[in-house]
């Protein structure tokens, strides 16, 4: 009763008022609470002025609300866009957490693609307005359209080698890489060389030592690797070429098994992974401006976060956020990272997801928490000077390697690693 009289009634009596009040609600700087009182003081000062000049066709329009009412679950239920937290159901709850994300309080469970209900590049509170327009049905689709393509939702699609649940299906056709070479019995250290940084043990080819740093493998299924800068990257490519790879990853779910050893380190190392980066684009020899990388850190100080570096060594974060409750990322413990990346939008978007395993150390397949997403639309902008690209470039491509990074820990340990491309269709 409370929606029929509070929501839907006021509204459906007058559609010119209501455009002309939701204009009025267009402020850069209204919080969340502020714009519910806002939209319930003017849903009973509406009430009253329909009250004053009487009830002419009442009846019809309450027949017409208890139509929605009735079929309102079917038609929620065709929809996509406007969906923020996928619960199946496009209703006030989805405008108001696109009322907080354009504020900037990062809601939990925000789904950022499906939020840009006018198409216009940004999500802002016209998206919200949108959003609670089609709830009380002033709008029947949205200007992108009533049924776009959604993003994939990240189901249990299997286990990989090493048991551990898989989000995304494997691309049909797709060789991946994974560490199960580590487990061979056999103890080496890999030496930085320009021309012999790859693990003789791994039967691709393609991990490599890179940076400055010891990477150690023991032959029981784990990588031990500090120093400065120590990378092991996922490189296809042959040799130090940058041409011809024999696999190019792009839309992938990486994951692997950290474990901080000790409390050093700087404070936004810690297990960084690093997707879409060109061969030799950290590399003196190579072109900076092939850097194209997005990392996801679980850092040591505790927070957690998205990094964008399109020319090295410049970069910047988004999503910045505590996940330890304040205090650094706990020392002697197996944490379980993911990093989904993939191309949304017509391949114009990029989707960025990170989960972490907090305690499982991978048991039953592992215990998986989406801590932070974020949709790279062109707005979010990196150095790029001199380089043959703008700054707010999404990376849609990138050059096709992986890599897991450290800064400034002796030591630190890895295990159940992991890149797969997936099938984002």
């Amino acid at each position: 009763m409370f929606l029929l009289k509070e929501v839907l009634l006021p509204l459906l009596f007058d559609r010119v008022y209501i455009t002309i009040h939701t204009q009025n609600l267009i402020n850069p700087y209204i919080k969340p609470y502020e714009f519910v009182l806002k939209v319930n003081v003017f849903f009973h000062e509406n009430a009253r002025i329909k009250e004053k000049r009487g009830g002419k066709g009442v009846m019809r329009k309450i027949l017409f609300v208890m139509l929605l009412l009735s079929c309102g679950s079917l038609l929620l239920n065709a929809q996509v866009l406007g969906d923020v937290n996928q619960d199946q159901d496009i209703d006030i709850v989805d405008a108001l957490l696109v009322a907080q994300y354009y504020v900037g309080l990062d809601p939990p469970g925000f789904f950022i693609d499906l939020a840009d209900t006018n198409c216009d590049g940004s999500v802002d509170i016209i998206d919200a307005l949108l959003i609670a327009q089609y709830y009380v049905g002033l709008v029947g689709e949205f200007p992108c359209g009533a049924t776009p393509s959604p993003s994939p939702v990240p189901t249990d699609t299997g286990r990989d080698v090493f048991g551990i649940t898989m989000l995304y299906p494997t691309l049909h056709g797709s060789p991946g890489w994974d560490s199960l070479h580590w487990n061979n019995g056999i103890n080496r250290t890999l030496s930085y060389d320009i021309m012999s940084g790859n693990d003789p043990e791994d039967p691709t080819f393609w991990s490599e030592y890179r940076g400055s740093g010891t990477l150690t493998i023991d032959g029981n299924g784990m990588l031990i690797m500090g120093g400065s800068q120590p990378r092991i990257y996922i490189n296809p490519y042959p040799g130090t070429g940058e041409a011809n790879p024999e696999m190019f990853f792009k839309n992938v779910e990486v994951t692997v098994y950290y474990m901080r050893i000790g409390t050093d380190g700087a404070n936004w190392g810690g297990c960084i992974i690093g997707t879409r980066s060109g061969p030799n684009g950290h590399s003196s020899w190579g072109d900076y401006c092939d850097a194209t990388t997005y990392y996801a850190r679980l850092r040591h100080d505790g927070n957690v976060d998205f990094y964008k570096e399109l020319k090295h060594p410049d970069g910047d974060y988004v999503m910045h956020q505590a996940f330890w409750n304040g205090n650094p990322l706990p020392s002697n413990q197996w944490l379980g990272m993911k990093f989904c990346i993939y191309n949304i939008a017509g391949d114009s978007r990029v989707k960025l997801e990170m989960y972490v395993d907090r305690a499982s150390s991978g048991a039953n397949g592992g215990t998986w928490e989406k801590v932070i997403e974020f949709v790279d639309d062109g707005t979010w902008s990196v150095p790029a000077s001199g380089c043959p690209y703008p700054e707010n470039m999404p990376i849609t491509e990138g050059g096709g390697v992986v890599m897991i990074r450290n800064t400034d820990a002796a030591e630190a340990h890895y295990k159940m690693f992991s890149v797969r491309e997936i099938d984002v269709q």
